[in-house]
């Protein structure tokens, strides 16, 4: 794919003089296809292997309307480049939700096009319109180029997480 030229990002959308190249879409029934080949490609990316109910659960609550998990896709000229996923929950130093960006993926011939930028900066907006309290997410300490993007929102915490699993 030849590299965009973006100049100007507004509204979910990077423009290139008036002519929108990126929209940002909530994820819909028509993008299952093309969500499912880049989810496939993000969990190879983290060597991550999960049994496909938890993959078809996934989408299921994605496209569910009354589900907590909210999908989002950031389209060019119809083809899905890339994906977020975010869970919005209540919690507990705050009385509005927060938002769990939970899953970020872009297509690799699309980086560095601002796909990425695109679907953070909307679900900022979105978080902005909604009330969420903050919008949150964290990444892999080596991945150095989703580091530079993530940093160019903001600053990275000084915190450590630990996950066990509980079943």
């Amino acid at each position: 794919m030849p590299r965009m030229g973006i100049r100007q990002f507004e509204n979910g959308m990077a423009f290139e003089h008036t002519e929108p190249l990126l929209r940002f879409c909530p994820l819909e029934s028509r993008h299952e296809c093309a969500w499912l080949e880049l989810w496939r490609a993000y969990l190879e990316f983290y060597e991550a292997e999960i049994e496909d109910r938890v993959t078809t659960n996934t989408w299921r609550m994605i496209i569910q309307p009354q589900s907590p998990m909210l999908g989002f896709g950031a389209e060019c000229k119809g083809e899905l480049l890339g994906f977020a996923t975010v869970s919005v929950h209540d919690r507990a130093w705050s009385q509005t939700p927060a938002a769990y960006l939970e899953d970020l993926f872009v297509a690799e011939e699309a980086r560095g096009c601002g796909v990425g930028r695109c679907l953070i900066g909307s679900v900022l907006n979105l978080g902005h319109e909604c009330g969420w309290s903050a919008v949150y997410w964290h990444t892999r300490a080596d991945n150095h180029r989703a580091r530079i993007l993530y940093e160019s929102f903001v600053e990275a915490e000084d915190v450590i997480r630990y996950s066990v699993p509980a079943g």
